[in-house]
């Protein structure tokens, strides 16, 4: 029963992590988009991500290692923080993102965004669940790009 119990906080502190990872990104863009058109509030989002990012390193510098939910970060380097950490978080801001635009009845740029989303989903998750870390960081560092694109306008409509 103890092992049972260990197993659920081990996950939650992975879940927790890339929760920060997530809750950095989003207000990362936000400060980004604010900054650009020239108000203030722009530097607050920023430093909230900031302070998310600097608690997101202190948790990952704080996790179990020895249990046997976080056995695959103990061998830990950029490609597997990328494929285990960040790409389920770059998914979640993707998908709420898009759930945003569709409140807001901006219809196109949800869908595109839900789309990339759920495309990184499927890739990571479903046909590439056996791929090397290497390779599915190097996906998720594609879709970060592609991300910051749609959500700064980089992107022609």
């Amino acid at each position: 029963m103890d092992r049972v119990l260990i197993d659920i906080f081990a996950d939650g502190a992975v879940i927790q992590v890339a929760a920060l990872l997530g809750a950095a990104l989003f207000f990362m863009t936000v400060g980004f988009i604010e900054a650009r058109h020239e108000h203030p509030e722009g530097y607050l989002y920023l430093a909230i991500s900031l302070f998310f990012v600097s608690a997101h390193v202190a948790c990952l510098l704080n996790l179990p290692t020895h249990l046997s939910a976080t056995g695959k970060l103990t061998d830990f380097n950029a490609w597997t923080w990328l494929a285990l950490l960040l790409a389920p978080a770059l998914i979640a801001v993707y998908l709420l993102r898009s759930l945003f635009d569709f409140v807001v009845s901006q219809n196109r740029k949800g869908l595109v965004k839900m789309f990339f989303g759920l495309t990184l989903l499927c890739y990571l998750y479903m046909l590439g669940a056996h791929w090397p870390l290497d390779v599915r960081g190097i996906m998720t560092l594609i879709w970060l790009s592609l991300f910051f694109k749609l959500e700064l306008g980089l992107v022609r409509e």
